[in-house]
């Protein structure tokens, strides 16, 4: 574990046992007075950092398990973009961009554990619970929709290590959260099942593989298709824009067991 991950940590345990917030979040930071600019922009700033201490104290009193979760699912058939959509921020009165958190999928099954675990970690209350809709004009097709600054922020800072990181902390939640997304069950004639998670990105794959090691179970990336190869999407011909890699933990049917899945199907039958 590295240094900062350690430090990180500590002030984890500190808070949960005393309260007390991290050092950065009590330097004078958390009020900012810039004279060489207009106050409209010094206000705005301010107002960013204390969204971005208003996530942490969230985060803090959520089940980090969710929130990584979560990490597993926006790598990949969740998205988070900067939205369009803008509110008008209560003290400015100017338009304040914000992010949207979405996901579309074909289970509602997955749709509402995504749900329910976005309302826990960004620390919502009974009546303001994330609701599953079904898609119009798509039969069959369910989606979650959240627009939450804070939480965009903070995604928006994390690194490949900060990944890694939680990936490790939580192992079991973070490959479910990917699999539910990527992942695909085979069973045999015989019996014998196969799992498969897809991504485009390599180095997505090599995190399930350190998070697959720590778990006492293997994989290694492998090469599925390469960039313009033909492929069908939804029955029409088509050129692969980007290389697909997979992994295949092994053996398959104690990662079923031990990781699981919101997905019947991605479910062996007792």
């Amino acid at each position: 574990m590295d240094e900062s991950c350690r430090i990180w940590l500590e002030e984890e345990a500190t808070y949960r046992t005393t309260g007390a917030q991290p050092q950065w979040l009590q330097s004078p930071l958390r009020t900012i007075v810039i004279y060489i600019t207009p106050l409209a922009i010094a206000t705005i700033m301010t107002y960013n950092i204390v969204e971005m201490r208003k996530f942490y104290a969230l985060a803090n009193e959520c089940h980090w398990n969710h929130l990584v979760y979560i990490i597993g699912v926006l790598l990949g058939d969740g998205s988070i973009y900067k939205s369009h959509h803008r509110c008008i921020h209560w003290k400015t009165g100017l338009p304040s961009p914000t992010y949207t958190i979405e996901l579309r999928v074909a289970d509602v099954s997955f749709a509402s554990e995504f749900a329910q675990r976005l309302t826990m970690t960004l620390h919502r209350p009974d009546h303001r619970r994330w609701k599953v809709s079904p898609i119009k004009g798509s039969p069959g097709k369910w989606r979650v929709i959240v627009r939450n600054k804070s939480f965009g922020e903070w995604w928006k800072s994390l690194s490949k290590d900060d990944i890694t990181n939680w990936a490790l902390r939580f192992p079991r939640d973070f490959l479910r959260g990917v699999y539910d997304s990527e992942g695909n069950l085979v069973v045999s004639p015989e019996g014998w099942p196969t799992v498969r998670i897809f991504n485009s990105e390599k180095w997505i794959l090599e995190i399930l593989c350190l998070a697959l090691n720590a778990l006492g179970l293997r994989a290694r990336p492998k090469m599925f298709r390469k960039r313009g190869s033909p492929v069908k999407i939804l029955g029409a011909q088509s050129i692969s824009g980007k290389d697909l890699w997979f992994i295949a933990p092994r053996p398959a049917r104690r990662f079923i067991e031990l990781v699981g899945s919101s997905i019947p199907r991605k479910m062996l039958n007792s």
